[in-house]
């Protein structure tokens, strides 16, 4: 496992106890239930209430739909398997729908998150087997990663960029750390006719006014009144449209075909996920590959998909 570095100064790690890590540059920052503290920020709070809530619910180990395997190997274009004693670091942990995939075939995982979704992302990652010799994890920012450069196998960062203040400058922190010939494994929010069509993004700017525990409410409460008229008419197709232009909510249905009860506990996550968020950004597939040109890495694969684009990149030799 590779040592964590001062994120400013890229110092070397000089004392470590139950309450504090300290380094060369002398900066000493605390460590909460045995996760170093980097970072944080009042904007990722939402993010971190909502994976601490649902923590479960997105796991494959848990709904069984093996969606989080089927996106990454998609974007990584091979096995899962494959990563077997990569060093990985995963950028945007949050709950640890991919951690715990990493873990269980044989990478050696470094995870950080912004938010307190940590506690929730150490909780899934013991779960499914992960030491000291596997797996470290950490609050800190993507533009100021607790690592050296130039030591991962395998970046990763799914459903993160679009939601940091700038997704160039995130893009130029996390190649940074890519070894060479590394990969860099990404997605982002994309323009499509829903973003332009609905009322999806009125929501969200009405929502994100209100305060954090307000935030919830209001997103279980549209859940509460929208989910039954989703399942009613889900197989409604011009119903199905017209709710999907004007509801708030979010309805997997038949994305994932599946019980009453689990589409609504997964309508109640990402409702509150695409909701909350402070940051929310959009690009076009021309937009987000001019970016990763842009910092110097070798695009492998371009696509649309998941959350709107991903991309497969490789730091060049």
């Amino acid at each position: 496992m590779l040592e964590f570095h001062d994120p400013l100064t890229k110092s070397r790690l000089t004392n470590k106890t139950a309450k504090h890590i300290t380094f060369d540059s002398k900066k000493k920052y605390p460590i909460k239930s045995k996760i170093p503290i980097f970072a944080s920020s009042p904007y990722v709070k939402a993010f971190g209430d909502q994976w601490n809530k649902f923590r479960k619910i997105e796991l494959d180990s848990y709904n069984k739909f093996n969606e989080s395997k089927i996106r990454f190997e998609r974007i990584y274009g091979r096995s899962i398997k494959e990563i077997e004693g990569k060093d990985l670091l995963e950028a945007g942990c949050g709950a640890g729908r991919f951690t715990e995939l990493f873990i269980k075939n044989g990478a050696k995982v470094h995870s950080f998150d912004l938010s307190s979704a940590v506690f929730a992302n150490y909780q899934t990652a013991i779960e499914s087997g992960a030491n000291e010799s596997n797996y470290k994890v950490c609050m800190a920012d993507v533009n100021n990663i607790p690592f050296q450069e130039n030591s991962f196998d395998i970046v990763v960062c799914l459903g993160v960029l679009q939601h940091t203040p700038n997704t160039l400058q995130s893009l130029k922190s996390l190649s940074k750390m890519v070894k060479i010939g590394g990969l860099l494994l990404v997605d982002h929010y994309s323009y499509d006719i829903s973003t332009f069509s609905s009322l999806y993004l009125i929501w969200w700017l009405l929502i994100r006014k209100f305060p954090t525990k307000m935030q919830n409410a209001i997103c279980d409460f549209f859940v509460k009144g929208f989910f039954p008229l989703h399942w009613r008419f889900r197989r409604n197709y011009i119903c199905q449209m017209i709710l999907r232009r004007i509801s708030p909510i979010h309805f997997r249905y038949p994305a994932l075909d599946n019980t009453y009860k689990t589409l609504y506990e997964w309508s109640r996550l990402v409702t509150h996920d695409r909701n909350t968020d402070h940051y929310k950004h959009h690009l076009t597939l021309n937009q987000f590959k001019k970016y990763v040109n842009k910092i110097g890495l070798k695009i492998i694969r371009a696509q649309v998909g998941g959350n709107g684009i991903e991309i497969c990149a490789q730091k060049r030799l």
